[in-house]
């Protein structure tokens, strides 16, 4: 193998595992917010305003936040989370937080495992998970699920057995973002237990 193969699974490598950590402490979070009646939902089932921040707020080991309600701009993500860049994520009302497991923004949820480091690409360091709602028929209210996994049906990864989650869905900036598969790539990777693109 040569050098810049062997740099290259070790940093696919590096994203997958810091992929499985910030899932596992957004799960966990989400299931003790649940389970302590912090997380609400309204009459449509949906998560009610607020009460998502809340959860990151109070079961998330926050250094920093910004956006919506703050009066403060996002410096520590500059580099990470440009409101231009992911106009249908980050808005006027998006709330964002510097935590130990990365930059997280509330609208979604999407995470940036290693915060201002490079590449800030979706399915490489950053990825989308969603909370289901409370009349959710595959798993309880206030699950957090990786955006592409079985469970969001048509957004699935491999629906139908094409890929949306591929190399060139990442790394070509006319497929980025939410409205092609790089966003699925939670999903896959997670399936995967690797990023096989």
């Amino acid at each position: 193998m040569t050098i810049p193969t062997l740099v290259s699974k070790y940093q696919k490598h590096t994203y997958v595992v810091g992929l499985k950590k910030a899932y596992s402490v957004l799960s966990n979070a989400f299931i003790l917010s649940r389970t302590e009646g912090i997380l609400e939902f309204d009459n449509y089932g949906n998560i009610t305003n607020g009460t998502k921040e809340k959860t990151i707020e109070e079961y998330m080991k926050v250094i920093e936040k910004c956006g919506r309600e703050t009066g403060k701009q996002c410096d520590f993500l500059s580099n990470s989370f440009d409101i231009n860049s992911y106009p249908n994520f980050i808005t006027e009302d998006s709330m964002i937080f510097s935590t130990y497991s990365g930059g997280i923004i509330s609208n979604g949820v999407i995470v940036d495992i290693n915060g201002k480091k490079g590449p800030n690409t979706f399915g490489r360091d950053q990825f989308v998970f969603t909370v289901t709602p409370e009349n959710n028929t595959t798993s309880t209210p206030g699950t957090v699920v990786p955006w592409g996994a079985k469970s969001t049906g048509s957004y699935y990864w491999n629906s139908n057995n094409i890929p949306k989650c591929t190399t060139q869905s990442v790394d070509n900036p006319t497929y980025s973002g939410w409205n092609h598969g790089a966003s699925t790539c939670a999903g896959r990777v997670l399936e995967e237990g690797a990023m096989n693109y």
